[in-house]
């Protein structure tokens, strides 16, 4: 998906430790190319202008994944 009406999303990654084998990878295309972005405690990943992208499925043994998510608005100003 891409997030539709919005500018930009910023993912936040909170989880203090996760194993490579619990999946919950954020992915998305980049000239023609798969790239995957494990997630990493305090890592932020901001996409800008409608990047399609997925997750990969989470092991069914795997800690809870916790992010925070931050959705920007199209054509919208704080100030």
């Amino acid at each position: 998906h891409d997030d539709g009406i919005y500018q930009g999303a910023l993912t936040v990654y909170l989880n203090k430790k996760w194993n490579s084998n619990w999946g919950g990878y954020l992915m998305h295309e980049e000239n023609d190319e798969i790239k995957a972005i494990k997630p990493e405690y305090n890592l932020a990943v901001l996409q800008e202008n409608g990047v399609s992208h997925c997750v990969s499925t989470l092991n069914v043994d795997a800690d809870i994944r916790i992010s925070m998510q931050v959705f920007l608005l199209k054509n919208k100003r704080l100030l």
